[in-house]
């Protein structure tokens, strides 16, 4: 196992000529190393304690460090609570809520500070948004940050959290409870990603703001949105740091093969440090690499396996540390079992640029993915594997058309593979069959993502073939999602791509897709690409 360190300076322009026109002014400007004590604008931190003991006033918790956090208790309340600062002072600002229950994480001792501030919270049950709402609250701008941990075991949860109030532009971000990842006294930024908190940075606050937590998309059907505390940070008096998130939450390789997550830094509160990246908690014989960061304070990170890397998920941490700052985020990292042949990927190019052989692209990553071009084929086109050798398979189509997603750029990789796509502008199914393919058991992915702008389109994708029972799967092309760098699976749902899982393979498969409802009168059944995938 190895492990990789990147280091680079943030040094905005706008930082100098500040300090500049202070100096000329006569003024000296100090950023204060922790939060200022004054009644009217200091932190308020909020924890809905879930039936566990009430945190004390010297207790000391948050991703900011403050204590005087206020003891919100019951699921609802019958009218606004008062709330103190971190002082222990009237801070003017109330606090109501409603939520289906209470609840409380269930491996995490009830213990001083942070574990007790995570331990409880409000959950939705019932799987109705829970709605905090924070009136009279100073004028100003502030940092919201949203604790969110639940007690989902072994399962996967996803909830999006909304922050709106007057004044506010409405802000989604969705939060993934990863699973058997309990708070054990690490915070962990999500960013539409796995985490255990959640950052509004820079909110505009008139009055107050709203908070509505909507559970989402669920491993184990009980979808759940749960908010432990909530913490009100003023920009002015926060001390300066970055926030560290990486995307995507997973990804998939086959042993040899390499894949990358992009982590990103973001300055807050003027900070201009030095940041440290280091991955580690690799599995043996795999390695990571930092790209330089770009201007845009985000750097790419490449994990490279070797053949004898062992099969099985682990869980990354990237870390971002900067003298006594130090945040972390964590991903999921699949190496897949090798057996039997090696993947196929065929890529409809659409008429935008080839893949070239190097290119890594796939929910389960692979190079030398197969191009074909035109809305059908005159002839069969042979296929190689992912290690370019020549296999005895297959492929042919036929569709209406070709297009793709004009808002993605035609960038190596994933954003290729995505881009064009066999089209069923005519309304008639697509048809692709794969002939001539070894004997086996298959995962399936089709990768499916149209440019439907802020319309709606539902397609049916069935598989079939020689010993294979037919499946239909239906992809719904959410609106303005079209792809950015994250795989989402639709199964009868939202998403960009359907597996057929553990499919019997005797000699070949026939892929249809075929057009469904529709909100702008345009029916699509999209097909970016086709990833077979031994078992």
């Amino acid at each position: 196992m190895k492990t990789d360190q990147r280091v680079f300076v943030f040094s905005p322009a706008w930082t100098c000529a500040l300090a500049l026109l202070l100096c000329l002014a006569g003024f000296l400007f100090l950023i204060p190393s922790s939060i200022s004590a004054t009644s009217s604008s200091a932190a308020i931190g909020i924890n809905f304690s879930g039936g566990n003991t009430n945190m004390a006033a010297s207790e000391t918790a948050g991703v900011v460090a403050q204590n005087n956090w206020n003891n919100a208790s019951g699921a609802s309340i019958s009218s606004p609570l008062a709330l103190v600062n971190q002082t222990g002072s009237p801070s003017g600002a109330t606090v109501s809520w409603t939520s289906d229950n209470t609840w409380a994480l269930s491996s995490v001792l009830d213990q001083a500070g942070n574990t007790r501030m995570m331990r409880g919270y409000l959950d939705t049950g019932n799987s109705h948004p829970t709605v905090v709402t924070v009136a009279n609250l100073s004028s100003g701008t502030y940092n919201i940050y949203v604790y969110a941990d639940g007690d989902n075991g072994t399962s996967t949860r996803t909830g999006s959290y909304q922050l709106s109030g007057p004044g506010i532009t409405p802000t989604i971000i969705s939060l993934t409870d990863a699973p058997n990842t309990n708070f054990a006294g690490t915070f962990v930024q999500a960013n539409n990603s796995n985490g255990n908190y959640i950052l509004f940075s820079n909110v505009p606050v008139t009055s107050g703001f709203t908070l509505t937590a909507t559970p989402g998309q669920t491993s184990d059907g009980y979808p759940r949105a749960p908010v432990n505390g909530i913490q009100i940070v003023p920009v002015s008096q926060a001390s300066p740091d970055f926030t560290l998130t990486a995307t995507p939450a997973s990804q998939t390789v086959n042993p040899g093969a390499s894949t990358t997550y992009t982590a990103t830094i973001t300055p807050l509160n003027g900070f201009t440090g030095t940041v440290t990246l280091s991955a580690s908690s690799l599995p043996s014989n795999a390695t990571a690499s930092f790209s330089p960061v770009n201007a845009g304070g985000s750097s790419t990170l490449t994990v490279s396996t070797a053949t004898s890397t062992p099969p099985g998920s682990s869980t990354l941490t990237i870390t971002g540390t900067s003298g006594s700052l130090s945040h972390s985020t964590t991903v999921t990292f699949v190496v897949a079992t090798a057996s039997g042949p090696a993947a196929i990927g065929i890529n409809f190019a659409g008429g935008n640029t080839n893949m070239a052989a190097s290119e890594t692209a796939g929910v389960v990553a692979q190079n030398n993915w197969n191009n074909a071009n035109g809305a059908s084929s005159s002839s069969l086109l042979a296929l190689v594997n992912q290690t370019g050798s020549p296999t005895s398979a297959t492929v042919s189509w036929t569709s209406d058309n070709t297009w793709a997603l004009s808002s993605v750029l035609d960038q190596a990789g994933n954003n290729r593979m995505m881009r064009g796509y066999l089209d069923t502008g005519n309304s008639h199914p697509t048809v692709v069959t794969v002939a001539n393919l070894s004997s086996g058991t298959y995962n399936i992915y089709v990768y499916a993502d149209g440019d439907n702008g802020t319309s709606t389109r539902t397609g049916s994708y069935q598989l079939s073939g020689p010993g294979i029972t037919p499946a239909i799967i239906s992809l719904t092309d959410a609106p303005n999602t079209n792809f950015a760098g994250t795989f989402a699976q639709a199964n009868n749902s939202n998403g960009n791509y359907i597996l057929f899982s553990n499919v019997p393979v005797s000699s070949g498969f026939t892929l249809t897709a075929t057009p469904g409802q529709t909100s702008d009168s345009y029916p699509r059944a999209p097909v970016n690409g086709i990833q077979i995938i031994p078992r």
